[in-house]
């Protein structure tokens, strides 16, 4: 008794359908290309497409927390933004895109366009609340394809507000700023694949992507939609106020302290530094080759050198080589500065409980937490005097370099000094202030040290892309021949003076160790990193992490992790975990034939050769190379000296003293800013893309 009903419905239903359907299919010949097939249409039509970049295909500013507030990039009080592309190609297109009363905008923009400072000039003169992000089509970072003459996003005095000096010096020619700005929205960089995608994308719904077709037609459907995603915490805070909210975290790293053989106050020490960390304003693009990444180079190569020439001598040592390997300089000089703050100020107010029985603990103090005290025998030392080799990769070769000191007097007390003036001939920079350089950290904690830079510049900067994208290893493809000259000179220097003689002949150093730490820390992809060094050091702990695949390409700082006695899995530590390494061999008090799968095998050669009755005097073991290899090398947290770490395991800080630096990295919800694109469409369009489905069927 149901059947007529029901036929009769179904013949309703038949008929509206039908009915909707002529409308769509009228409707299709609205579509804003005239020309189009039906087929071709479809694509315009297709309900709820979402896409997400899935990350490492882009790359996002951050935010950064210091004493007086914040500054980046930062999507506050919304964890998503819906809005319009804009492709942005001249100043017009902004100065009309600031007179929108409506809307909310990203701006698809290049590289070079949006490094012009009349650029930046215009998108912050753009009224709050028209841009929801920005999108920069990135250029290949090949210098082959004609960078800028000079650019650098960094200041014209780079970490000025934690330098010795007032003053605004011209250090950096090139600098711009924009790393100071504030940006209240995100800026990703993409592909110019991508970016064009995204244009395409835009372009075939009647919004379009040009400034012209604005706002008027966003309303409409459909519509293609650009999705800003991620909420940035720690939003107009400072560094104390944000780790008590926990909205951010201390941004830093571990610096690395190695000295020959074993540390002790019988003999003065001779020092050398060098950063590991640069900057970027895509932190991704933090290689840092020329400014930094030579540097350290240089620096371990020639430690390598020496260390091969010491292990043949006879000679009794006059001086104790120390290499200092500094995480976050470009970030307030953290890593120098906490290290030598420690030094002369840790106070511990709560010992560690050292269990003899346990492989993996804390061997320092609990509160502030600290897991190994051997740094402070620092404070009982006397120094012939410390080098700083930073900014040393734009040397034309060892005539252009330059030494910085505060004291011309040095020569007389440090060994170092003269044998640096014997070996280099440098010139005498003729600027009256110490560069902004981690030489400013050692003089500020204790200025009769006699400390000196040897750099690549005189009175500013011979670096035209400090801290840009551009100074990445392509910048060091001609200069490995002048860099391993250097290291040779250097691994002599310190020969001379640790042995208080004379070299015969040249000290020549390992070259394909530049060419090793320059693709192991410079490249951007697995294949191209194909770091040989990380297989040798690692051996037979390389199971445990895949370093070619695992370490980020970027040399920034980032978010400050603990370090531990074991091997590490973090992304971030692993470059840091093969410095240690490579420096824990070569200073060794000793290499044992005890063979070694992990950290663990280890234990007992550490109980053997520490005294645990003193914190002081612990000397880990370490697996390198499968062997336990004891050496007086450790980690050392490099965060700003402003704060201190409470709890390593719930990761929570304090600032004890706000006239210290004190640098910290928003968090963000769902850890990272992200890119999604979506088409919008209305109901008609619905039944429209079912009648295209048939027709097309």
């Amino acid at each position: 008794r149901k059947a007529p009903e029901t036929n009769a419905m179904s013949l309703r239903n038949l008929c509206s359908t039908v009915t909707t359907s002529v409308i769509a299919i009228a409707f299709l010949f609205t579509l804003p290309v005239p020309s189009a097939t039906l087929s071709q249409g479809l694509p315009k039509l297709e309900r709820e497409q979402r896409f997400c970049f899935p990350a490492g295909t882009y790359q996002a500013c951050g935010q950064l927390n210091d004493e007086n507030g914040t500054h980046g990039c930062a999507q506050c009080g919304r964890d998503s933004v819906d809005t319009q592309l804009v492709n942005i190609l001249s100043i017009a297109d902004l100065s009309l895109l600031a007179s929108q009363g409506s809307g909310v905008y990203s701006l698809l923009i290049s590289t070079d366009f949006f490094q012009e400072t009349d650029v930046q000039r215009a998108i912050r003169a753009v009224p709050s609340g028209l841009i929801g992000s920005v999108i920069v089509a990135a250029q290949p970072t090949n210098l082959s394809t004609a960078p800028p003459d000079s650019f650098s996003p960094e200041s014209t005095y780079p970490n000025q507000a934690y330098s010795l000096y007032s003053d605004n010096y011209n250090w950096n020619r090139a600098g711009t700023g924009y790393l100071d700005y504030e940006y209240p929205f995100n800026v990703f960089q993409v592909s110019q694949a991508d970016a064009t995608w995204l244009n395409y994308s835009a372009s075939r719904f009647a919004q379009g992507s040009t400034v012209i077709s604005m706002s008027s037609n966003f309303a409409s459907y459909p519509r293609f939609v650009v999705e800003s995603n991620g909420e940035t915490l720690g939003c107009n805070q400072t560094s104390a106020q944000c780790v008590d909210d926990r909205t951010c975290v201390p941004a830093g790293g571990q610096s690395i302290w190695s000295a020959f053989r074993k540390l002790d106050n019988t003999l003065p020490i001779a020092a050398l530094g060098a950063p590991i960390d640069s900057r970027a304003f895509f932190r991704e693009n933090a290689t840092g080759a020329a400014a930094e990444l030579a540097s350290m180079a240089v620096m371990l190569t020639a430690m390598e050198g020496f260390a091969r020439k010491a292990g043949n001598s006879s000679l009794t040592m006059a001086v104790r080589p120390v290499f200092f390997a500094f995480d976050a300089e470009s970030l307030g000089f953290s890593g120098s500065r906490r290290f030598f703050h420690d030094v002369n100020t840790f106070n511990c107010t709560a010992s560690a409980v050292i269990d003899t029985s346990r492989t993996n603990q804390n061997y320092g103090c609990d509160n502030p937490y600290v897991p190994f005290l051997r740094f402070q025998e620092f404070g009982n030392v006397s120094w012939d005097g410390f080098l700083d080799i930073s900014n040393i990769g734009g040397a034309a070769n060892d005539d252009g370099l330059f030494l910085h000191m505060r004291n011309n007097s040095y020569e007389g007390s440090s060994q170092l000094l003269r044998s640096i003036i014997q070996n280099f001939m440098p010139q005498n920079a003729t600027s009256t202030e110490l560069p902004p350089s981690l030489i400013q950290s050692v003089v500020r904690y204790d200025d009769s040290i006699p400390s000196f830079l040897m750099a690549d510049f005189n009175e500013y900067f011979t670096n035209m892309y400090y801290h840009s994208q551009y100074d990445n290893v392509m910048s060091l493809a001609d200069r490995v021949p002048v860099l391993c000259s250097l290291a040779g000179k250097l691994a002599e220097t310190v020969y001379e003076v640790a042995f208080n003689t004379t070299v015969e002949g040249s000290l020549t150093a390992n070259c394909s160790l530049i060419t090793e730490f320059v693709n192991c820390f410079g490249q951007y992809t697995e294949e191209d990193r194909n770091c040989t060094l990380a297989d040798e050091y690692f051996a037979s702990l390389a199971s445990e992490v895949d370093f070619n695949n695992q370490a980020e390409a970027s040399n920034f700082a980032g978010q400050y992790t603990p370090a531990v006695l074991g091997f590490t899995k973090n992304n971030w530590a692993v470059k840091r975990d093969l410095i240690y390494s490579f420096m824990a061999f070569h200073s060794a008090i000793e290499v044992t034939n005890i063979t070694c799968a992990a950290q663990e095998d280890c234990f007992n050669v550490t109980l053997e050769f520490s005294n645990f009755t003193s914190p002081r005097h612990i000397v880990p073991a370490r697996c390198i190379k499968s062997l336990c290899v004891v050496s007086d090398t450790f980690f050392h947290d490099a965060y700003g000296p402003g704060f201190d770490l409470i709890s390593p395991k719930a990761m929570i800080f304090n600032v004890s003293d706000q006239s210290l630096p004190a640098i910290a990295e928003s968090l963000v919800v769902d850890d990272t800013p992200q890119i999604c694109t979506r088409t919008d469409d209305g109901s008609t369009y619905e039944v429209g893309i079912f009648v295209s489905g048939l027709a097309v069927w």
